[in-house]
């Protein structure tokens, strides 16, 4: 892991957004339903990998149940819609930050 990957500060809103700011400034806030979309876990990558979404379009609002860091690498996201746990590496998320794609360029 790059040194440089770990933030200095995030916030989360459970119902709105991610926010990360790295020691140099960089900074990047992602929708929370746009994360929910990219979740890295082996059962969302298959559903989008046979072109479903990673969310069931059920009319539920996607929320942040639970945050926790995983280790010194990571941002583990528990979701009320599902029994997934996302774990989104800091690197990960640097790297969206730079290329400003966001999670929804980077899914698969």
């Amino acid at each position: 892991m790059n040194e440089d990957s770990v933030p200095a500060e995030i916030e989360l809103d459970r119902t709105s957004h991610l926010l990360v700011v790295w020691p140099d400034g960089l900074s990047a806030k992602w929708d929370i339903e746009e994360l929910r979309l990219a979740c890295p876990c082996a059962e969302c990558r298959h559903r989008r990998d046979q072109g479903q979404r990673a969310i069931v379009d059920d009319g539920t609002v996607v929320a942040a149940v639970d945050a926790k860091y995983v280790g010194s690498y990571a941002l583990g996201i528990e979701w009320s819609d599902a029994k997934c746990n996302s774990i989104y590496s800091f690197e990960t998320l640097r790297n969206w930050a730079v290329h400003a794609a966001g999670p929804s360029a980077s899914q698969n």
